[in-house]
């Protein structure tokens, strides 16, 4: 049946009084060439049907029909296929009374109005036609009302006309070319297995479904097809990675997803050889839960290759707690076949101290540059803590502690070649955790994991007691480098001076280590020779010649070194290569005052030496009581200086060192809980004391001997290694970061009249000390020329000595105003600080 015939039947039946039977052609004609026309749109029928509306009378009725008309080919033009366009024509005329019907076959004079009073009942939609239903909450209520042609109210002809055409008869012509369902089946199992099949190839992952599928077959199969595509993804996955360097964990979880591909596949074969689907709604029904398991495992796979183990591990843990059960019950089983080869890391650390293939996938790693240089190794170990790495089924503190315990079991095994303890220690928890693998990383192994952190840590210590003097190196440092042991520094220098005096490029070496032992056996650092242990603590004890070029003395370049071995190096930072050198900083600055100091005491010796060999001379006149005078003024001068380089001195030995010294100590000596007169009792406005809050019982108890795990309350808090390095560090730091030693950018403090930094300005003034000192000891050497020519009766030499000495007494007294105008501003800048504590040094120093 072609297309303008049957149209033109259809029009005749419909329009018969609109149009003559050539304009109607001539419309048909239009129309058809439009439909065919590959550019077709519906808004071109409204010009063309108000071109032939003009052709046909003026009425009301008229304007009805060409209304119907105009909706009818709306929806013909809405068909884009020309066989879909004849089709529709012949359901539409197959839907028309029998009169009209016969009126379509052959040319017809009209329509009756009772035909056309029912006709809108008739028309299609304005959209193509399809043969779905369309259904939602929308328009439901649409439908409600709808009734079949026979129960309708507003009936066309007698019922009789529509018993005529059945529903499949009007169906057929939209499944001639279709699928059936059986031939479906027949493929879907290849497609489910991710085959392809001549029906439903796979294409790039991707599943060409064939058009002659209806879309309702159609879209069960996208829904079914999931599974296949699912398949596909993960088996790719399978096959890629299965022979690639991957890590165990990774390798565990794809061993995993293959075990479920398996299931999957003899899932889907039971299915088929069952023969127990007849409809793809069966077929849907029966592989919902596989498909939603494909789907879990496919979002756990996800950046297969880019994320790690252990991140698929903390992402698993929190599935664990998920709320539906699927995922949880399949996070739970992935979680347990990977964390068992985490608990081999950590077994590998806490037993042996081993870090072998983690595949970065652990949370303590080898640094490779420390590990790779031999110098860095005594100084430090090569371990690092990634704290985001820790999985979060393992708390921090514990995470923390099982890296010092590994660590401290390399610390002691390599450095303190505690050989046989460690081997021990392996065996014993070894055997622990061993038999704990059963629960995984569960309570119990947290319990085991404290006890051999008290245990670990708690050896350690005692080996650096006992076997490293650990606390007495400690204290030997503040006492040679520091200069706690101020009369060992005063020996030195009397030892020493002779030789300090040359220049730098001729000390030698030899007699400065002899200078050191004869300072040791003089001072109160004796009895550190001859020890029980091998004068293992004073052996560290050496000089150095500092480098700062050609013309310097020895005063300048001579400083003090404490030469430590592993596995003290580790623990305490003197001096290390490219570090920020802290005690030899504060040795060179504290040595300032004691250069000072010597020399204010030599030349005192010498002033005090000189007035009484002036009293001596017979005849004391009044030129000798006058040279003794100005010397005797002078001197209270000089006396003034050395106060204020003692007072300094004293402040830094004694309110800086000393005081952040007890405070590292105290920490090495601490105890788990707090004093009782640090949080028990609280002082009230009026100077009274009460209790704050209920007194705790005192410990009565003493930890016990054979269980190295302190006890809750009242027990020593013993350092690990890392904690004793750190609080060694502090303590350093806490020194430099003083306002009157920092020079760090950050610190610095700068005065507010100087607009200098602390240091800076109190150097200046030592410089100012020492530069007096200079000419107080050639005015003391004027002094004694003078005194030999008076003595040898030479007057005409001591009156060119006088004029000398005049000139030299003016020196001292301009030297001593400028260092007195220097510290007004220091004080000044000391008083304005705002610290108290500057503030009662600034008033210390008047």
């Amino acid at each position: 049946m072609e297309l303008e015939p049957s149209l033109y039947g259809i029009m005749e039946a419909l329009a018969p009084q609109l149009l003559s039977q050539t304009p109607l052609r001539a419309f048909v004609s239009d129309v058809v060439n439009l439909l065919r026309s590959p550019t077709k749109s519906a808004a071109q029928l409204s010009p063309l049907i108000d071109f032939y509306k003009l052709q046909s009378l003026d009425s009301s009725d008229t304007t009805i029909l060409w209304h119907k008309i105009e909706k009818f080919l709306d929806a013909l033009f809405g068909i884009q296929n020309t066989d879909d366009m004849v089709k529709y024509l012949s359901v539409f005329q197959s839907l028309l009374p029998s009169n009209s019907r016969a009126k379509a076959g052959q040319v017809s004079d009209g329509l009756n109005m009772e035909n056309l009073v029912n006709h809108e009942h008739l028309l299609s939609p304005v959209r193509a036609p399809s043969i779905y239903t369309e259904a939602s909450f929308e328009n439901m209520d649409r439908f409600s009302e709808r009734r079949s042609m026979i129960s309708s109210p507003n009936r066309y002809v007698p019922s009789s006309t529509y018993t005529s055409v059945t529903l499949r008869q009007l169906s057929n012509p939209y499944y001639v070319n279709t699928i059936p369902e059986e031939d479906i089946l027949k493929y879907v199992s290849y497609t489910l297995l991710a085959t392809t099949s001549e029906l439903f190839p796979f294409n790039h992952e991707q599943i060409q479904i064939s058009t002659k599928i209806p879309n309702f077959e159609s879209g069960l199969l996208h829904l079914i097809f999931e599974a296949g595509l699912l398949c596909q993804n993960l088996g790719s996955k399978v096959e890629t990675f299965r022979m690639s360097n991957i890590s165990p964990m990774k390798k565990a979880l794809l061993i995993e997803i293959s075990e479920e591909l398996q299931n999957y596949t003899a899932f889907v074969n039971n299915l088929v050889s069952s023969r127990t689907i007849v409809s793809l709604k069966s077929l849907y029904r029966e592989i919902y839960e596989n498909i939603i398991r494909l789907r879990i495992y496919c979002r756990f796979t996800e950046h297969f290759a880019e994320l790690s183990g252990d991140t698929f591990l903390i992402e698993l843990n929190i599935f664990k707690s998920h709320g539906d059960l699927a995922i949880r019950k399949i996070a739970t089983n992935l979680f347990n076949s990977m964390v068992s080869l985490y608990y081999e890391y950590l077994m590998n650390w806490l037993t042996k101290g081993l870090l072998r293939a983690t595949y970065g996938e652990f949370f303590i790693t080898e640094n490779a540059e420390i590990s790779s240089n031999d110098n860095d190794l005594i100084y430090h170990i090569p371990i690092e803590f990634i704290q985001d790495r820790v999985p979060n089924f393992i708390p921090k503190k514990l995470a923390y502690k099982i890296l010092m315990i590994g660590k401290s079991y390399i610390f002691l095994e390599k450095y303190c070649k505690e050989i046989q303890w460690t081997n021990e220690f392996s065996k014993k928890y070894h055997v622990l955790y061993q038999s704990n693998s059963y629960r995984g990383i569960s309570t119990n192994f947290f319990e085991i994991v404290n006890d051999q952190y008290f245990e670990i840590v708690n050896y350690t210590k005692n080996v650096l007691d006992q076997k490293f003097q650990y606390i007495d190196v400690v204290f030997a440092l503040k006492d040679i480098l520091l200069m706690g042991k101020s009369d060992f520094v005063d020996v030195l220098i009397e030892k020493t001076s002779n030789v300090l005096a040359t220049p730098s490029d001729s000390l030698p070496n030899y007699k400065l280590t002899k200078f050191l032992q004869e300072a040791v056996q003089l001072s109160s650092l004796r009895h550190l020779m001859n020890s029980s242990h091998n004068n293992y603590v004073i052996n560290g004890l050496d000089a150095r010649v500092l480098d700062l070029g050609h013309g310097s003395v020895g005063w300048d370049v001579f400083t003090l070194d404490y030469i430590l071995h592993p596995p003290l190096s580790l623990l305490l930072n003197v001096n290390r290569p490219f570090g920020r050198k802290e005690y030899l900083r504060i040795f060179n600055f504290l040595w300032r005052f004691k250069k000072n100091n010597y020399f204010y005491q030599k030349e005192m010796l010498e002033s005090n030496e000189t007035i009484r060999s002036f009293k001596k001379i017979r005849g004391y006149n009044p030129l000798i009581r006058d040279i003794t005078s100005k010397l005797s003024r002078i001197s209270i001068l000089r006396s003034q200086l050395q106060q204020f380089n003692s007072k300094m001195e004293s402040y830094y030995l004694n309110c800086i060192i000393e005081r952040n010294f007890k405070e590292m100590t105290g920490k090495l000596n601490c105890t788990g809980n707090k004093d009782q007169s640090q949080y028990d009792l609280i002082t009230l406005k009026d100077g009274t004391m009460e209790l704050n809050g209920i007194l705790p019982p005192k410990p009565t108890l003493s930890m016990n001997s054979s269980n190295n795990k302190p006890q809750q309350y009242g027990a020593k808090k013993v350092l690990n290694i890392d904690e004793l390095e750190s609080l060694h560090n502090a303590f350093l730091t806490s020194i430099l970061s003083h306002k009157l030693f920092a020079t760090n950018v950050n610190e610095i403090s700068v005065g507010d009249y100087s607009g200098q930094p602390y240091p800076t300005s109190l150097v200046l003034l030592l410089n100012y000390v020492y530069e007096f000192i200079k000419i107080y000891s050639r005015l003391n050497g004027v002094a004694y020329e003078i005194f030999i020519k008076m003595n040898l009766n030479d007057h005409e030499a001591s009156n060119g000595l006088l004029g000398n000495l005049n000139t030299m007494l003016k020196e001292v007294v301009d030297q001593y105003k400028n260092f007195k105008d220097r510290l007004y501003i220091f004080r000044a800048d000391l008083k304005n600080d705002g610290d108290e504590e500057l503030f009662l040094l600034s008033k210390s120093l008047r």
